[in-house]
């Protein structure tokens, strides 16, 4: 399914080859051949499109990949903590909107026209013709499996930046050092964790998902 409509998989740069391998190995047992190869499995139903990805790394998205929105939409890749061995991302949307330089703001549309008919009559080239910035504004981010340790070490660039954060919360129960070791160890979250993350941030939506009751 992935491979026959083109799906790009964003995927921890270490587990890839891993990734691909486990993509073919569903593929064939979804199909029910013991016998069928590899490239039996490819050549039906095309290459996965993988994209190997490290913290840091943003991939802007096709525009006919998304309905709903005239800004250019893309997403940004956060190492996730998990347990020990097990490499994980989390995933930040956000559109990348267009605003006024700060020297800029405040001032009327006469006052930024006179600007850049002076800019012109100037002979700026195009880059120091523009009033104006990129920036992101986050939309929906998405941890995946990850430790709190995610929001303790980088909350900055995440809880005040995004609206809607789904966070997994897999154990519930008394808070307790106990308690902590063992979810540290599984490479998750409970929710006397997140609790306080909630709290401090009131306007952004937290929605917890990866229940295991």
């Amino acid at each position: 399914m992935h491979a026959s409509h083109n799906a790009l998989l964003l995927v921890p740069q270490p587990i890839e080859k891993l990734v691909r391998k486990f993509l073919i190995a569903e593929a064939q047992l979804n199909y029910g051949d013991a016998n069928q190869t590899d490239e039996e499995t490819l050549e039906a139903l095309g290459e996965f499109n993988l994209m190997a990805t490290t913290d840091g790394c943003r991939v802007m998205l096709p525009k006919d990949r998304y309905t709903g929105s005239p800004v250019p939409i893309g997403v940004q890749v956060f190492t996730a903590p998990h347990k020990e061995g097990v490499p994980a991302n989390s995933y930040g949307i956000f559109r990348q909107k267009q605003r006024l330089r700060k020297e800029y703001q405040g001032m009327s549309k006469s006052e930024l026209g006179a600007i850049l008919r002076t800019k012109r009559s100037d002979g700026n080239d195009e880059k120091d013709m523009s009033i104006t910035e990129s920036y992101d504004e986050g939309v929906l981010f998405y941890t995946g499996d990850t430790t709190i340790a995610l929001l303790q070490e980088r909350w900055r660039e995440i809880c005040p930046r995004y609206k809607y954060i789904i966070h997994e919360v897999t154990f519930l129960g008394e808070p307790s050092t106990n308690l902590d070791s063992s979810v540290r160890a599984k490479g998750h979250t409970h929710y006397a964790q997140l609790h306080p993350w909630i709290c401090a941030f009131p306007n952004t939506t937290f929605i917890c998902v990866h229940w295991s009751l």
